[in-house]
This record gives C-alpha cells, sequence and structure tokens, in this order.
C-alpha cells in the first residue's frame, strides 16, 4: 500500500489520512474507506505526522554503522518550499531512502528486527558545502510511504534527480539494510515506533552546481514516487 496525509482544498483546516490507488485517493478513518478523492482535490502532507527521532546513517572507517539525529520537527512534504538560509550562496542536495519504524526495541539482534520496517519512502537533505556530520539539515520527505508488501524488496530502486524537471544523475541502488541500521541503533538508545531512519546519502545523485533560489529538486522512483522541493 502507499499510505499518505492530505487535505481537501475546499476544506483545508482538517488533516486526513489515506491510501493511494490508480491515481485516486481512498480516505480511512484507520479501519475502512470512508471517501475517495481526485488527485486534483487534495494537497499533499508529509507522509508522517510527528516523528520521535530522525537517525541518518552512513558506514564508519571500520564498516560498522554510525548515525547522527536530525530534527524531527521541520520535516518538509512533498511540493514543498523553503528559504535557503541568508549568506550561503548555494546548497548541496543530498538524497535518501527512509523507512519509518513499526514497533521499537532496544538491544535488538538482526533476526528480532524482521519486520520492524513499516514502509519505505524518499528523503532530500539540503546542506551547506564542506558542514560537518551533524550540521541541521533541511529534509523534505514523502510524497507517500510505501509498505514492504507493495513491491519486491530484493529488486534494486531505480533512482532519478532532477533539478528544474531535466535528469540530471540516475542510479540503481538496491534497498539499503535498515534491518541492519535499526539493530545497531538499538544498542546505543531505545526505537520506537514512528522513528525514522535515513539511509547513506545515494552515491551517483548529485547535481553539478550548488542550489540557489529558484531551483526546484525532485528525486523519483517508480514505486516510491517522486518528491518535488523548491528553493524560495
Amino acid at each position: 500500500m502507499q499510505l499518505c496525509r492530505f487535505i481537501l482544498r475546499e476544506s483545508p483546516q482538517q488533516q486526513r489520512s489515506g491510501i493511494l490507488h490508480e491515481n485516486r485517493i481512498y480516505e480511512t478513518n484507520g479501519e475502512q474507506a470512508i471517501g475517495i478523492h481526485e488527485l486534483s482535490a487534495i494537497a499533499i502532507l508529509p507522509p508522517l505526522a510527528s516523528v520521535p527521532t530522525v537517525r541518518a546513517f552512513r558506514r564508519g572507517a571500520g564498516g560498522g554503522w554510525e548515525w547522527i539525529y536530525r530534527q524531527s520537527g521541520q520535516l518538509l512534504g512533498p511540493l514543498a518550499e523553503f528559504e535557503p538560509p541568508f549568506g550561503y550562496g548555494g546548497l548541496v542536495v543530498k538524497a535518501h531512502v527512509a523507512a519509518a519504524l513499526a514497533q521499537g526495541g532496544s538491544q535488538l539482534d538482526h533476526d528480532e528486527t524482521q519486520g520492524i520496517v513499516l514502509a519505505y519512502s524518499l528523503a532530500l537533505s539540503f546542506e551547506h558545502p564542506g558542514q560537518p556530520m551533524g550540521w541541521d539539515t533541511v529534509l523534505g520527505l514523502g510524497p507517500v510511504l510505501t509498505t514492504p508488501e507493495e513491491w519486491d524488496t530484493t529488486q534494486p530502486l531505480k533512482l532519478t534527480l532532477l533539478l528544474d524537471s531535466q535528469a540530471v544523475s540516475e542510479v540503481e541502488t538496491p534497498l539499503p539494510p535498515f534491518e541492519d541500521m535499526a539493530a545497531a541503533a538499538s544498542w546505543k538508545s531505545p526505537l520506537l515506533p514512528g522513528d525514522l531512519l535515513l539511509s547513506e546519502p545515494i552515491e551517483g545523485l548529485r547535481t553539478s552546481i550548488p542550489l540557489l533560489a529558484g531551483h526546484r529538486v525532485q528525486v523519483r522512483d517508480e514505486r516510491l514516487g517522486t518528491l518535488v522541493i523548491r528553493l524560495s
């Protein structure tokens, strides 16, 4: 399933949740469908209403997993805009695969993390060149949460990065080993349901120029959807 959150354009004060299927939104109340909406009638929201923690991972020098915490209260949703920090002169974008956890735990081994992932999504982080790992970044997430039963997770992702609607890089990459990441992180601090894990930046997905106000960045995969963020 492709899970999403949205508002109706005619009644934007109420946030809703549903399932994206064949270019329609099937609104749910958590148990059953209560309405069907055309995409033209809705505005998409970040797929997670709240995130306890965001952990961004990378491989350490010894091959093990290292991670830092990102701010979880500043997630941008699909089609969002943000204003670059004044005076930075240009930002670097990095594309990630994200995993939202269905359950938590502590001191987990690999076998205990099987089935821990609720769903997968795409993420874009925007950083200032030269900033060390750990610097707070702007993070976009979406457009939907795709549950594991939706597709064969042994097949590679086919990711494309676009700048102002022009494809600038394409790669095929396996789904990151989120179960291993979750197991490693659980020995340092407890995992919580709804926690978000970010993969390492996807190697090969990059732009050749710094990003400035007015640029529009997209990352897309045929199964995970298309995430669009614009610098205002």
